[in-house]
């Protein structure tokens, strides 16, 4: 369990305490770690795509895509019907029950799940200097703070609504939107001559993208029981799976996508192992 399954991969100076991790956690360690230096790759390519058509076009086809489906796009390229065939295709470990259970549970949280988001999931999420690079370079949550957090709020709401990742609800919609909205900065960042693929590994990689995932669900539920919310496993348990089903919808790896609260909890304590810590952006990030 302990030996490294990617012997050649790069693995980005941001990473701490591998060893440790590796012995701890076994091969997730390093599954963890190769998604540094992986993006989307289907909605990367789409964006490349989108970069030969007209000014407008590719932000046409994909709303007309999400409205009324991929084969309604006449001329589609062969990266947005690829996009669209995973989009569309449902795990068969979605279980639209127990996805309506874990959004109802995540609604009870209210306030308290409010405080929790911007209290500790976020100021969580800002401990890795590597991370929220990002963030730095489009200063996204310096200069925008408040647009930002407000159209993070909105993507919440709107998973976590009854049936709200149902195709055509607008769960789904938003998180096709935040999906491409990523992958067209990853590509800017990535041509970017500032940009230190070697110390950062990819901007917004997969296996950032799956941390950010857990700070909605597993964060979630540790800081709302903390205020003294409680929840039986089964509820715990649906609220991941509708996190797991949004992670898909984001383009992360199936691998990173955990099944149940306790293989989150392991998860996350892996990912804050394997985190360098914050940085003077970091500080300035949380001030904002």
């Amino acid at each position: 369990m302990g030996t490294p399954l990617f012997e050649s991969m790069l693995i980005p100076s941001r990473v701490s305490n591998l060893e440790e991790a590796r012995r701890r956690y076994g091969s997730r360690a390093d599954y963890y770690v190769r998604f540094l230096t992986i993006g989307d790759p289907l909605a990367d390519a789409v964006v490349e795509a989108f970069q030969e058509l007209p000014p407008g076009e590719g932000q046409r086809m994909l709303d007309l895509a999400l409205e009324r489906g991929i084969d309604a796009v006449p001329d589609a390229p062969d990266a947005l019907r690829a996009l669209f065939e995973q989009l569309d295709t449902v795990p068969a470990w979605v279980d639209w029950k127990r996805l309506r259970r874990g959004a109802l549970a995540y609604q009870r949280t209210g306030l308290a799940g409010a405080m929790v988001l911007s209290a500790l999931s976020l100021m969580n999420g800002y401990h890795s200097a590597a991370a929220v690079k990002p963030l730095v370079f489009t200063r996204q949550l310096d200069k925008m703070a408040r647009r930002r957090l407000a159209e993070t709020g909105r993507f919440i709401a709107d998973t976590i609504a009854v049936d709200g990742l149902r195709r055509h609800a607008r769960g789904f919609a938003s998180t096709v939107k935040v999906r491409m909205v990523h992958a067209a900065v990853r590509r800017m960042l990535s041509r970017s001559p500032h940009w230190d693929t070697r110390a950062w590994g990819t901007p917004i990689n997969n296996a950032d993208m799956a941390a950010t995932s857990l700070s909605f669900s597993v964060a979630m539920l540790y800081g709302t029981r903390a205020m003294g919310l409680r929840f039986d496993q089964r509820e715990a348990d649906d609220l991941m799976l509708l996190w797991r089903y949004s992670g898909y919808l984001s383009g992360v790896d199936a691998g990173l996508l955990p099944a149940s609260e306790a293989e989150g909890m392991e998860w996350a304590e892996l990912i804050d192992l394997l985190q360098p810590g914050p940085d003077q952006g970091s500080v300035a990030l949380a001030q904002a």
